[in-house]
């Protein structure tokens, strides 16, 4: 009855194992979307690197990455603050950047795009600019 036992447990035991395997198969074959905000963010603070002038630091805050329009555009908002000639941290300027790629080239970042904010609407929950970039997604 021992011998018997075992092959009916380690039976049973496979046939367990197969109906998880083959129930679990579907999600695992599902792949995520594909999500470009690391890209986005990078294209972002090169562009603002661009206007800074050559060897300067550049410090960045709250840089945020979100979908916007169509799943080919970013917006990538934040603050950056340029570092003086003596090292000193200048004042942090808010940056509200939209990024484009192209469709028919997914890794292919097509431009960035600055939006001119008011002064000071980091600060105002009302703005815009911080309703678009830095409230919360319901």
């Amino acid at each position: 009855m021992g011998r018997g036992f075992r092959w009916v447990a380690l039976g049973a035991g496979s046939v367990l194992t197969m109906v998880l395997l083959a129930a679990t198969a579907p999600f695992a074959l599902q792949r995520a979307p594909e999500s470009w905000d690391a890209e986005a963010g990078s294209a972002a603070r090169r562009r603002l690197l661009d206007v800074v002038p050559e060897g300067a630091g550049v410090e960045f805050a709250d840089v945020k990455v979100r979908h916007s329009g169509t799943d080919n555009e970013r917006s990538v908002c934040g603050a950056f603050a340029v570092r003086d000639d003596e090292g000193s941290l200048g004042p942090f300027r808010d940056f509200w950047i939209v990024v484009t790629k192209r469709p028919d080239a997914p890794d292919a970042v097509e431009a960035a795009h600055p939006v001119d904010i008011p002064q000071d609407a980091f600060l105002d929950r009302g703005s815009e600019y911080y309703r678009h970039c830095f409230a919360r997604l319901d």
